[in-house]
């Protein structure tokens, strides 16, 4: 395991970060995945979006750019998303 994704993993955040969350990029291109997986391909499913549990955390998220292409199975409902007032692209 990488040094970056042994701290993201170990990461606390407390309401008020979480809470100026208003847009979630998923994008498998950005730096963060590859500082948390250098040798990664993105053929498997190590950072695949398997849970929208922690949504609550996320108050004021209003977009989600990038749902589609998360892995296969993912829980990026439209009626699940729109009952939370966040739009996906």
């Amino acid at each position: 395991m990488s040094g970056a994704r042994a701290h993201f993993e170990a990461l606390e955040m407390s309401e008020e970060p979480l809470a100026a969350v208003g847009t979630l990029v998923l994008d498998g291109g950005l730096q963060v995945y590859y500082e948390c997986s250098p040798v990664r391909d993105g053929e498997d499913e190590l950072l695949d979006v398997e849970s929208l549990d922690d949504l609550d955390l996320l108050p004021n998220l209003r977009r989600i750019i990038g749902a589609g292409d998360c892995g296969t199975g993912v829980p990026f409902k439209e009626e699940i998303l729109a009952a939370r007032g966040i739009v996906s692209d």
